[in-house]
């Protein structure tokens, strides 16, 4: 019986409706890739003596380091959102965020409708990032939820690449615009798509939930509905859920996804995503605009992304983030090296070369491992009956994280100079290594009971 029910699975079908998810995901991921990628060109621009909004280095500062106090409200709002309302609709809700975002910075017209945009947008991008793979790995078959999601977060690069190109050639009102326009757009897909069986059953709608099944599986069994039943059974109010704190093993994945989310993070991401153009124009490099520099520079990184993210199902999730750890730990330390040597008292023109080598490096090792793996191993983890919390958790871990980083960056170069910046970003990067290889276990095509029950034992 068991075998008849799962060959009423038809891959074709399944496959179809997970990608169409999966490319409503792009479209979020995208969003968020926009918003970091503004940063650069705008930056660089608002303190230009002909900006037609002047900034401070100090407002700039600030611009940036809101985006991580946003992030830090979203952390508590994503675990509550999803716990009541499910990965489906928490993604249309960030999403209207991040329409309230682009429509402050068209109707920018001081510095303060700049930050409030900024700050809007943190809280919307932390909810999208944590919320994104949860969402695919509740509704995409365990064989292809690795890929399913990687693919997703190359929305991010892209976005990343479409801001920088579309900030540095466009003024901010049509900009804002055609974001605006992409925001609508994300939310009437996402409204067209189902909520996941996962939630369903949690609200105890059966049939819903095996409706919801046979429109992203293509089919569903009872097999299938009934694991997912025994997965959710279980579920608790809150109090019982911290009360879960106290075994060992979910203080264990905790921690663990805490490490893995503030890695990224304490690497260096947001200051060089931030700052790239700041960061070649202090570097003396001449041999291109800086601005063009960095859209070319991101564009290797989507061709990075998409070349790599069928390998997360193929090569494992520790595999790529020890390649990451690693390629982003060198480059760095490369960056830091031509800082010093300038300091040193080198021809900057002769060492021009290196500043956009290693800037092209730490973009193409980034999103092999860093940028999808932390998303990937938040969906598979944990429990539905605490997944909420240990979104909470990642969230938190995340945006504390890129403040401290995102704070700290300017006051280091004031103190010891860019070198000594990019250096311990370096040192912080390559401790993924062994944290990877000590305390992250590999989910690689394991269904969700699988992984808990190996978690369990270990």
């Amino acid at each position: 019986m068991e075998k008849r029910q799962e060959e009423s699975y038809k891959p074709k079908r399944s496959n179809l409706v997970q990608w169409i998810a999966t490319f409503t995901v792009f479209l979020l991921m995208l969003q968020m890739g926009i918003g970091i990628g503004w940063a650069s060109p705008n930056n660089a621009r608002l303190l230009s003596e002909d900006s037609p909004i002047q900034a401070t280095p100090s407002n700039v500062s600030w611009m940036t380091s809101l985006v991580s106090i946003g992030s830090a409200v979203g952390a508590v709002l994503t675990g509550v959102l999803i716990e009541y309302v499910g990965t489906r609709r928490t993604n249309i809700i960030s999403l209207m965020m991040m329409g309230i975002s682009w429509t402050c910075l068209l109707l920018a017209n001081s510095i303060m409708w700049i930050y409030v945009s900024r700050l809007i947008f943190g809280i919307a991008a932390v909810i999208l990032f944590c919320c994104f793979s949860m969402y695919l790995g509740e509704v995409s078959d365990p064989r292809i939820r690795g890929t399913l999601i990687a693919f997703g977060a190359i929305g991010n690069p892209v976005g990343i690449v479409m801001g920088i190109v579309t900030e540095t050639y466009l003024n901010m009102t049509v900009t804002s615009s055609i974001y605006l326009t992409l925001t609508i757009m994300n939310i009437l897909l996402f409204f067209w798509l189902d909520d996941s069986p996962y939630y369903l059953v949690k609200k105890g709608y059966k049939e819903a939930a095996q409706v919801s099944l046979a429109f992203y599986r293509g089919a569903s069994s009872e097999k299938e509905l009934k694991e997912i039943m025994n997965f959710v059974e279980n579920s608790e109010g809150f109090k019982d859920k911290l009360k879960k704190l106290k075994l060992s093993v979910v203080r264990k994945s905790i921690f663990v996804i805490m490490l893995v989310f503030a890695l990224p993070q304490l690497g260096g991401y947001m200051n060089v995503m931030f700052y790239m153009e700041i960061i070649l124009k202090s570097a003396k490099f001449e041999a291109l605009k800086p601005e063009e520099c960095v859209i070319y520079a991101n564009i290797i990184t989507v061709i990075a992304a998409f070349s790599t993210f069928p390998l997360i199902d193929k090569l494992g999730r520790r595999f790529l983030l020890i390649i990451s750890s690693v390629g982003t730990a060198i480059a760095l330390f490369a960056l830091g090296l031509h800082f010093y040597l300038v300091t040193l008292g080198h021809d900057a023109k002769a060492l021009q070369w290196l500043p956009i080598t290693s800037l092209v490096v730490y973009l193409i090792a980034y999103p092999i491992g860093y940028g999808s793996v932390p998303g990937v191993l938040l969906s598979e983890m944990f429990p539905e009956n605490i997944k909420s919390i240990a979104v909470c958790a990642a969230s938190l871990s995340a945006s504390s994280s890129g403040f401290l980083v995102v704070k700290a960056y300017q006051p280091i170069i004031d103190l010891a100079g860019e070198a000594y910046a990019f250096w311990i970003h370096s040192i912080l990067s390559i401790v993924g290594v062994p944290c990877t290889l000590f305390l992250i276990m590999e989910t690689k095509g394991k269904s969700f009971r699988e992984i808990q029950d190996k978690l369990s034992t270990k």
